[in-house]
């Protein structure tokens, strides 16, 4: 996992948001977020609704991840 594809993740902790939404908290630009989405979304960690504009959120795999040692660091997540 790219760093941007950590802090993307990592802003979907609290819960669902927009990539506009995303691209605020991150401070990345909304084409990076769009790009780190898309590589999220493969590997089943993220997944958007259909409505405009789109709503993504974590996946239970993601949740599980991230409950785990090697997630809790890639996110920044103290334990």
């Amino acid at each position: 996992m790219t760093e941007g594809e950590s802090r993307t993740l990592g802003a979907l902790v609290d819960g669902a948001l927009t990539a506009a939404g995303i691209a605020k908290r991150t401070q990345m630009s909304p084409t990076q977020v769009r790009e780190h989405l898309r590589g999220l979304a493969a590997i089943g960690f993220v997944s958007g609704t259909t409505a405009t504009p789109r709503v993504w959120g974590m996946t239970g795999r993601a949740q599980e991840w991230s409950r785990q040692s090697v997630g809790r660091c890639a996110l920044g997540i103290q334990a």
